[in-house]
């Protein structure tokens, strides 16, 4: 058996064992989308952020999609985007 036999069993063995195990979690990080009405919203603004804006503003987003009703959360983003645009436009 050679080097990368070798290495090859190795690597599939830590997926095997340690793969499982993140897979739960992978799958959790991926429901952590924001909803779509959200996409919608800001789509055209989000492509003129810089990406440190951008994760900014994703985190500002799921913090107020987590806390306040869907109605709330519309108008209030709605609001910060107006108030995004008027600086950068």
């Amino acid at each position: 058996m050679g080097f990368m036999d070798k290495w090859k069993a190795w690597a599939q063995k830590q997926y095997d064992s340690w793969g499982s195990q993140l897979q739960p979690t992978y799958t959790q990080i991926q429901k952590w989308d924001a909803p779509d009405w959200v996409k919608d919203l800001l789509g055209d603004l989000w492509d003129l952020l810089e990406k440190d804006l951008q994760k900014k503003l994703y985190k500002l987003v799921m913090e107020i999609c987590k806390e306040y009703s869907e109605e709330f959360a519309k108008e209030l983003l709605e609001k910060i985007k107006k108030l995004i645009q008027k600086f950068i436009l």
